[in-house]
């Protein structure tokens, strides 16, 4: 997978066949609660896959559904797994669960049009997380789904 290096950050130990590339812009990030980054991983002889992860600390460990809102429609993303730490050499470690962000023909035709801003909820038993993502996030999302689609 040849990846723009303006764009994509490899951020997984090289010497690994599972290699993890993280969006050098964040899909959304709120101030002082989180961000969910848009991470590709490839592993040897298996095709990319889209995750989208969090580091809200709220949530702690666990998975949440992500949703996004846009003029009365709601499109759900799939399950947002919490980031795997950091290693000692400053490599991520792959997040526990890997839950590939849910490409439907409803998410390519959403990402085709501009939208200035798109309001998400970010949601788990316990926790709750409203926000709006701008249209750099966005952008990131669509090329994310770009590479990922066949």
């Amino acid at each position: 997978m040849e990846l723009n290096p303006s764009e994509w950050q490899l951020v997984s130990d090289p010497f690994e066949p599972l290699r993890i590339f993280r969006s050098r812009i964040p899909f959304f990030a709120e101030e002082g609660a989180g961000s969910i980054h848009l991470l590709l991983a490839e592993d040897s002889g298996h095709p990319p896959v889209l995750l989208a992860c969090h580091d809200f600390k709220a949530l702690g460990i666990f998975d949440a559904e992500i949703r996004l809102l846009h003029d009365g429609i709601i499109l759900n993303l799939g399950t947002c797994s919490r980031m795997g730490r950091v290693d000692k050499e400053g490599f991520w470690e792959p997040p526990r669960n890997r839950h590939p962000v849910a490409i439907t023909p409803e998410i390519m035709t959403f990402l085709q049009a501009p939208r200035k801003e798109v309001s998400y909820r970010l949601k788990h038993t316990f926790y709750t997380y409203r926000g709006t993502i701008l249209p750099e996030g966005l952008e990131a999302l669509g090329k994310a789904v770009k590479i990922v689609s066949p």
